[in-house]
């Protein structure tokens, strides 16, 4: 049976969550449909065996692929090399799925031909508990044109599902070897988007807090040196390809993210947090003139809207207003 979606699992050392992520996978209706490809990168756990297990019981769905470890990249980069669904998902092996409605997308994958499958995606502690749902205000349930759908500020990896033969015509490349490389996920092969379809039900659940997660305080602080080469390289393909389809999706989820990483920075402000922006805002402003005036313009604030780039690059500091204006969001329990 023709394959409709491939999902790659990057697995290092998950014996603790990779079970609950693969009975999530296990539709009723549509099983022989999805092809799961589990990447076990070189783990020292459990984790291969627990896979084999979910192998060999499910052999026309599950394949599990022993490698070196190589980190997150070099699994993505392996599982769409020798996927052979009609779309392609990345699944975190310490995340996984809401089943039923995995098999109502399967569902909806016989009819739909879009070159980018969106779904909503949800963030939950351990105990389960809700944190936030991302969605879209993209019309839902029809293929519609992706070029005009600007709206998205970072949109999560975990949404979206690509044509896996337009992945592979693009000669994709994930970086290998280092972190932080899902947000590669949802920039460079939005290239080959042209057709979306949004299929308004939260499909992905996503754990966040867990003990040595990318995006836990105590580890990005060690990674930010990752992070900055991630973002040359957005950088630098951003200022190459200005005429693209979908060029306000790249213009808005770069500039996005850069203002996010410019804030997160300052607000912390730790040791080694201001070098940081100082060396990638350098690389900005030698690379790509035009993007850092667009983020000299960027603004935050409720009432008084504050050039917070724009101020902190008079003298490399955090402006004095903008520390008033976090405070203050903080006493009153908002978050920007």
């Amino acid at each position: 049976m023709e394959k409709l979606l491939t999902l790659i699992i990057p697995t290092y050392n998950m014996e603790r969550y990779l079970k609950k992520c693969l009975d999530s996978l296990l539709v009723a209706r549509n099983l022989d449909c999805l092809e799961v490809l589990v990447v076990n990168d070189g783990s020292k756990d459990a984790s291969s065996a627990i896979a084999h297990e979910y192998s060999e019981k499910y052999p026309r769905s599950i394949r599990v692929i022993d490698k070196e470890n190589g980190n997150y990249g070099s699994c993505i980069n392996r599982g769409v090399a020798e996927g052979c669904g009609k779309y392609v998902k990345i699944l975190d092996a310490d995340d996984h799925f809401d089943t039923q409605v995995l098999d109502d997308v399967l569902e909806q994958m016989k009819t739909v031909d879009a070159d980018l499958f969106l779904t909503d995606t949800v963030q939950i502690h351990e105990d389960g508990s809700f944190v936030l749902k991302n969605d879209f205000s993209i019309p839902p349930m029809q293929v519609v044109d992706f070029g005009g759908y600007t709206k998205v500020d970072e949109m999560p990896m975990h949404c979206i599902a690509y044509k896996l033969e337009n992945v592979r015509r693009l000669g994709y490349r994930q970086t290998e070897g280092i972190s932080y490389t899902d947000t590669e996920w949802a920039f460079f092969p939005m290239e080959s988007v042209k057709t979306c379809f949004y299929f308004p039900k939260v499909l992905y659940r996503y754990l966040i807090g867990r003990a040595g997660q990318t995006m836990a305080p105590e580890v990005y602080k060690r990674g930010r040196s990752q992070e900055l080469i991630i973002t040359k390289r957005m950088v630098e393909f951003w200022d190459a390809h200005q005429e693209l389809p979908v060029q306000g999706y790249f213009d808005q989820y770069l500039l996005h993210r850069l203002r996010r990483i410019y804030m997160q920075n300052m607000v912390r402000n730790e040791e080694g947090d201001n070098d940081f922006l100082i060396e990638m805002d350098k690389f900005i402003q030698e690379h790509s003139g035009k993007l850092y005036g667009l983020l000299d313009a960027c603004l935050y604030g409720r009432r008084e809207k504050i050039p917070f780039i724009r101020e902190w690059r008079k003298n490399y500091k955090p402006s004095l207003k903008f520390r008033l204006c976090v405070k203050l969001h903080r006493l009153m329990g908002n978050q920007k």
